[in-house]
């Protein structure tokens, strides 16, 4: 993974408390709050609102955008694409073992960081230079 390229980054996350693994304090929150005497109970819940809220929020807008919205856009656009079920999360972990390249001079000489060219660090020829001295 070459450690300039920002789509192994993407998309970007956010974490809501649903998901958590099944064990966590967050799991029973909401009934812990409630057997709190009414003062703390107010105010804790109002900072678990404040926190919970728009995470969720966050969470349907990217199923929105990026899940409804671009899925319509892909079955126009691809022959035969039918758009996955939605998972209710965008939480996500990379899976493998990684490799991380690291640019060095001779990087920065071929492959000059332009905002405008903003695949070049993804493209074949600038992970092929940084593989290429892994084996040196």
């Amino acid at each position: 993974m070459n450690s300039l390229d920002w789509v192994p980054e993407s998309p970007f996350s956010v974490q809501t408390v649903n998901d958590f693994n099944g064990v966590n304090p967050f799991q029973n929150a909401k009934k812990a709050i409630k057997k709190l005497p009414f003062l703390p109970r107010l105010v804790v819940r109002h900072m678990y609102n404040k926190m919970d809220r728009p995470s969720k929020k966050t969470q349907r807008r990217f199923e929105k955008y990026l899940g409804r919205k671009l899925g319509k856009l892909m079955t126009k656009n691809l022959k035969g694409f039918e758009p996955p079920q939605l998972a209710h999360s965008t939480t996500f972990t990379r899976c493998g073992n990684f490799i991380v390249l690291y640019p060095d001079t001779e990087y920065y000489t071929k492959f000059p960081q332009d905002p405008k060219a903003i695949f070049m660090n993804h493209m074949l020829d600038p992970y092929l230079l940084m593989m290429e001295k892994l084996s040196k």
